[in-house]
């Protein structure tokens, strides 16, 4: 039984103890994701329960309470203060970042065929307290039985030791005599930079703040002006390289000369695969990363697992397959991208872009899916463009062909890496074999119809017919290759009745190459046009009106 107190004492960075073997955790989240995945730890936390269970611990006075999970301090109670205290532990952060590595992990997640991993020990002995307390208290039956991947397959296996990203920087700083804060002067000079390039003031106002009397001679900062100020921002570590790729359009309109017009659209992006290794490399997320497959049960009986329990992405039948099909001793990094057109980012002149973000499934989904832990990246902005160039019949083709083309050039990276992997250095310190492979697109319904090359009356994800999509029936899923041959066959106009069936339109599609990738199975539910918009404004709405 697992008794979690939430204090008014005040936390720390330690407060979160693994009482197996003394690693920290700034969350309980963190603490419970290490156990999970460190074997010494669950075989130790399993030995335990199972003591307990025997009666050999079954007295809360005999606890001694030297592996809390949690301080308790006793401190003077009253109504405010219970009521304060109470209130500021619940709205805490729990995506606060543990910017050290785990030195007890075993580096994979953990677990034999067959053991236990049940619930920790108790923590504190409640019956002692004095104050008031909030305690959340688990099933005693709640356990989880752990079947770990094939050990001869040797998934997410680590090759050797290696210092972070962030470790190296520091070095070097360190070799060459420079303080945290440099370039500038002092660490104070450091923090008023960071506060104008964080509170939303103009380079105009900047500049302006920069030449103000009181300032110049009272501050005598290391910059004068906001341009100098900018060349210092420039020069601290960076990430990822921004690049421009040109797109030379030739369109169907003629000029003045009866020429073709031609228009020329830029596209920005980084190197996604840069950005992979950024956040496998993230200290933050030390801990909170799983490298190979797992499945979790919550009975285990007569040699049989049963009850099937899906949390993270390792727990899925998807990245355990896939692991199958990669050679031994390599580890899976799960893409996920996401586009959303509807936020246009508005650029000079007058032109507009919408951004393709990514991240990676072997971040936790509490800290990916938390905006302050920023594990997810932008990794590029596809242009915008009214094509005016070409008659409005062929608008909408090659804006669709645009959009595909832009994302071959983006995410090409990923594919090659695919196919042979990459080796990269990964939060806990430790060098492995990633082969980066998409796994879901996230995009609003109209998107995923321009992704799945299919109008949008269709089902990116299956064949119904576009006036059964409302029905209960079942349908055939669509087949990557079959898709990509009857586009084949367009194309090459062979006009294939299927191209007419299926509702697909003429479309070159960046996914065709990609290594493992079922572009239709990865789309994820578009709850504000499937649910929202659809089950409740198209049918509930109607009926009960």
């Amino acid at each position: 039984m697992l008794m979690i107190v939430v204090s008014n004492s005040p936390r720390t960075m330690d407060q979160f103890t693994c009482p197996y073997c003394d690693a920290a955790r700034n969350t309980m989240q963190g603490l419970r994701s290490h156990i999970e995945q460190s074997q010494l730890c669950r075989e130790r936390r399993y030995n335990a329960y199972a003591a307990e269970s025997d009666g050999d611990s079954n007295s809360d006075d005999s606890y001694d309470g030297g592996n809390d999970l949690e301080s308790d301090t006793e401190m003077p109670m009253n109504a405010e203060q219970a009521g304060n205290g109470l209130l500021s532990d619940v709205s805490e952060d729990e995506n606060n970042q543990d910017l050290h590595a785990d030195p007890h992990n075993n580096d994979t997640p953990p677990g034999s065929p067959g053991s236990p991993s049940p619930a920790p020990d108790p923590a504190l002995n409640a019956g002692k307290r004095r104050r008031a307390t909030v305690e959340e208290v688990e099933d005693e039956e709640d356990e989880r039985y752990v079947e770990d991947f094939p050990k001869d397959m040797n998934a997410g296996e680590w090759r050797e030791r290696c210092k972070t990203y962030f470790q190296k920087l520091r070095d070097e700083q360190k070799d060459a005599g420079n303080a945290p804060w440099y370039p500038f002067e002092t660490e104070d000079e450091w923090e008023l930079a960071k506060w104008l390039m964080t509170s939303g003031l103009s380079q105009k106002k900047t500049d302006e703040y920069l030449k103000l009397k009181v300032v110049r001679e009272r501050m005598k900062l290391s910059f004068s002006n906001n341009r100098a100020f900018l060349k210092f921002v420039d020069a601290l570590p960076a990430g990822p390289q921004w690049y421009c790729h040109a797109f030379e359009l030739e369109g169907d309109e003629l000029d003045a000369d009866q020429n073709p017009k031609k228009e020329t659209v830029e596209m920005w992006y980084r190197d996604p695969l840069e950005c992979v290794k950024e956040l496998l490399g993230n200290p933050s997320f030390a801990g909170k990363q799983g490298y190979k497959p797992i499945r979790v049960f919550k009975r285990f009986k007569d040699g049989q697992y049963s009850n099937r329990e899906f949390t993270e992405m390792w727990t899925a039948d998807w990245w355990w397959e896939i692991q199958k099909l990669l050679p031994p001793g390599s580890a899976l990094a799960p893409i996920i991208i996401s586009t959303d057109k509807t936020q246009l980012t508005r650029f000079s002149g007058d032109q507009q872009a919408w951004p393709v973000y990514l991240t990676v499934g072997n971040i936790e989904k509490e800290t990916r899916r938390s905006p302050s832990s920023r594990a997810t990246i932008l990794i590029g902005y596809i242009p915008v463009t009214k094509l005016e160039i070409f008659s409005k019949a062929k608008r909408s083709t090659v804006a669709h062909q645009l959009f595909h083309d832009c994302m071959r050039v983006i995410l090409e990276p990923l594919r090659a890496a695919g196919v042979d992997g990459e080796t990269m250095d990964c939060a806990d310190g430790c060098v492995r074999r990633m082969f980066p492979i998409l796994a879901a697109y996230i995009a609003d319904y109209p998107e995923q119809c321009l992704v799945a090359c299919c109008r949008e009356n269709s089902c990116p994800r299956c064949l119904v017919k576009p006036k059964q999509r409302g029905e209960p029936i079942n349908s055939t899923m669509r087949d990557l290759g079959e898709t990509l041959q009857v586009i084949v066959d367009q194309s090459q106009n062979k006009f294939p009745v299927k191209f007419v069936d299926q509702n697909l339109r003429p479309i070159n599609p960046f996914w065709a190459d990609f290594p493992h990738c079922d572009i239709f199975s990865s789309m994820t539910p578009d709850l504000l046009h499937e649910l929202h918009n659809g089950v409740f404004g198209d049918h509930i709405v109607k009926w009960s009106t």
